[in-house]
């Protein structure tokens, strides 16, 4: 019982990442930049730490993923076919 609840938990934890990953991801990387913001750093380590131009399109890939992964672990919970006894 209780390993059915951790399908499904995972399963929605997972969409619900995907979908921010996969639809917003300028919201992540703005997250991450004002993170980076507390920290005194030199500029140039600054530059270096600062995410690559294709980090959103990274994102959205891994993102779409994270909601397949989601969808499928949910509906295999749901059909009986992942068992947790």
């Amino acid at each position: 019982m209780a390993g059915q609840f951790f399908l499904h938990a995972w399963a929605l934890l997972a969409v619900g990442l995907g979908t921010l990953f996969a639809l917003r991801p300028e919201i992540v990387i703005k997250a991450y930049r004002l993170n980076l913001e507390l920290y005194r750093l030199p500029k140039t380590m600054k530059a270096r730490m600062e995410p690559p131009p294709n980090t959103a399109l990274l994102y959205r890939v891994g993102g779409v993923i994270f909601i397949i992964a989601g969808l499928t672990v949910g509906t295999l919970a749901v059909l009986g076919v992942l068992r947790t006894e």
